[in-house]
């Protein structure tokens, strides 16, 4: 079976995180307002800039890596709008069905 782009992201995060560090701090990619800056150092101010865009509710550790953990997180919220998303369209059917009951009652 053939991985898709994003399996294949993954895997090459999971790898690079997999390699010995040469140095001590934690180096990735934040996001900024213009975009990513590839490399930096995972400093206070670049971990607030990380819990503060992505992940609200939960604050990054000193040594884990924001990626996967976005990843995880998109999960979570794609979980979440697939419920949400099967529950509104229930709720639509209900409304379709009593607008066809009231539009009955209204003919009789």
């Amino acid at each position: 079976m053939r991985e898709t782009n994003s399996e294949i992201a993954v895997n090459r995060i999971l790898m690079q995180w997999d390699k010995p560090r040469l140095s001590k701090e934690l180096r990735v990619s934040v996001p900024t307002i213009t975009g990513w800056e590839h490399g930096t150092q995972m400093t206070e101010h670049n971990r607030e800039k990380w819990n503060n865009l992505f992940f609200p509710n939960f604050q990054i550790a000193k040594g884990e890596d924001p990626k996967i953990l976005k990843i995880r997180e998109l999960k979570k919220l794609n979980k979440l709008l697939i419920k949400s998303n099967n529950f509104l369209k229930e709720e639509n059917r209900k409304l379709r069905v009593d607008a066809k009951m009231n539009e009955i009652k209204e003919e009789e």
